[in-house]
């Protein structure tokens, strides 16, 4: 499913050139679940972000299902990470006014699909939150907020989950449920990736990849995995083509911003009505002049 040839990733600080990964060579089949492990300044926060395809290697290969990926346009990449991977990050990412649902069905105003709120509920009773849908982050806890965010990375059905650190801010439950639920999706035919620093969250990986100074140190398979046949191709429609339904969508969103922040829009209108009357007043003196 996934296979990178020879990577390189070089950072250009002043005068000195760093390498993060130093000619990596890896593949992950689909349906495996894999933990990535390393001290700071391994390379593995650099690698999850071009395997995420948040980040371009410097020279190297990435394939994903066949198609090499580290040529692609902006715009190729966002389709691509939109429709193929879902990400789940330590910082739960969760916008604050918004309801569970919300949050969860937000991806879907980015691409040519209605605001679902219905499949979001539904996503939201497969991670055991079903009934707390109505909530606000700061009304859950972190592990039920982690859940949130595992559900947001389900709505696009995606056949690989990224998950960044996502037990990093939880106590050791919530810790064994996240893991938990991220065990049942593999079960389901997702791939999952992990980067990770806790040994006993790597040890719970069908596969364990160690890394120290951009390169890998070691790989072990610590269980079988079974070959899943999830279907799905990254959308050929383009960015730039984005049908009225979605815009009426974006304005009322925006619409519902403003309003939930009422404080902060009168005080921007006002400034805009001030700064609208003062070039009035410097015009109107400037012609009696």
């Amino acid at each position: 499913m996934l296979e990178i040839t020879n990577l390189h990733k070089r950072y250009q600080m002043g005068d000195v050139t760093v390498e993060a990964l130093k000619g990596v060579t890896l593949t992950i089949e689909q349906g495996d679940f894999v933990a990535i492990m390393g001290p700071s300044g391994s390379g593995k926060s650099t690698l999850m972000h071009i395997l995420g395809l948040l980040d371009a290697p410097t020279e190297g290969s990435y394939k994903v299902r066949g198609q090499e990926v580290s040529q692609m346009s902006e715009d190729e990449l966002a389709v691509f990470r939109r429709d193929v991977i879902g990400f789940i990050f330590q910082q739960f990412n969760l916008l604050p006014r918004m309801q569970a649902t919300e949050n969860v069905a937000l991806p879907l105003l980015y691409s040519e699909k209605r605001l679902d709120l219905d499949k979001a509920q539904e996503l939201l009773d497969k991670v055991g939150l079903g009934t707390r849908s109505h909530h606000k982050p700061n009304e859950l806890s972190g592990g039920q907020q982690q859940r949130v965010a595992i559900a947001r990375s389900l709505i696009n059905n995606p056949i690989m989950i990224l998950a960044d650190e996502p037990t990093g801010n939880l106590d050791s439950k919530s810790e064994a449920e996240i893991l938990g639920i991220l065990h049942d999706l593999n079960a389901q035919g997702i791939t999952v990736v992990i980067v990770t620093h806790e040994e006993e969250v790597g040890q719970q990986a069908k596969r364990l990849i160690r890394m120290r100074d951009g390169v890998i140190q070691s790989d072990e398979r610590r269980a079988p995995y079974v070959q899943a046949t999830l279907e799905k191709q990254a959308s050929e429609s383009k960015l730039s083509k984005v049908p009225f339904a979605n815009v009426y969508q974006h304005f009322a969103q925006g619409i519902k911003t403003l309003a939930a922040n009422k404080v902060r829009t009168s005080l921007s209108v006002l400034g805009i009505l001030i700064g609208v009357a003062a070039v009035v007043a410097m015009l109107a003196i400037g012609k009696g002049a």
